[in-house]
């Protein structure tokens, strides 16, 4: 009786999965744009953060390098809630 229940919960769980890979990748109907998309994503997917932290702390010595003190007033307000 436990092997049955056991049975119907495995083809639950099989019949969730396949749901989940229903889903069609993404596509821009233009295929130079979807093989540029997936070109840029495909890095971000596997490790993010490698990716993320460096442009962050690029963008924003970049921003502090042009815009001076500006920055960091705009900052400060911003974290006042204005």
């Amino acid at each position: 009786m436990s092997q049955k229940y056991q049975v119907s919960n495995s083809n639950k769980l099989d019949a969730q999965l396949d749901r989940i890979f229903e889903l069609k990748p993404n596509d821009l109907h233009l295929p130079f744009l979807t093989n540029i998309y997936k070109l840029l994503t495909s890095p971000l997917k596997s490790l993010p953060i490698v990716f993320i932290i460096p442009i962050s702390l690029g963008t924003a010595v970049a921003m502090y390098l042009f815009f001076g003190p500006i920055v960091v007033q705009l900052v400060s307000l911003l974290q006042h809630g204005f």
